[in-house]
């Protein structure tokens, strides 16, 4: 396995368990199941807001994992468990994101996150 692989699968599980803040990119965002974007600083704002309250979050898979020289594209399957304004959310996700090689750190450019679905529920297959 090569260096960057092992590295771009460290960051897809610290990004899965929540610690998102270490890999944004300049002009970054994601684009959430609403089909909205959601930038750095909307994210630490949404995090830190009593609106919601995580209580879990965790890998499920590293679906696919491809790197193109100094870009990679990355999908994985999140389990999150968390409270939004009172609604209670017990979700897997699968996420996209894009990564960025820049002064050999990896950076998130672009990302997506899909509408949760519940546990009990078949995981996609890929």
């Amino acid at each position: 396995m090569s260096e960057d692989k092992k590295i771009i699968e460290s960051i897809c599980h610290d990004m899965a368990s929540g610690n998102w803040n270490k890999y944004w990119g300049e002009n970054a965002f994601i684009i959430r199941p609403s089909g909205n974007p959601l930038t750095e600083e909307q994210d630490k704002q949404m995090r830190s807001s009593n609106d919601i309250v995580i209580e879990k979050e965790e890998m499920v898979a590293i679906n696919s994992l491809d790197i193109h020289g100094d870009v990679a594209t990355v999908c994985f399957t999140v389990h999150q468990v968390f409270n939004y304004k009172g609604t209670e959310n017990d979700d897997n996700s699968v996420v996209l994101v894009v990564l960025k090689k820049e002064n050999d750190t990896w950076k998130m450019i672009t990302g997506s996150r899909s509408q949760g679905r519940p546990p009990s529920e078949p995981l996609p297959i890929f």
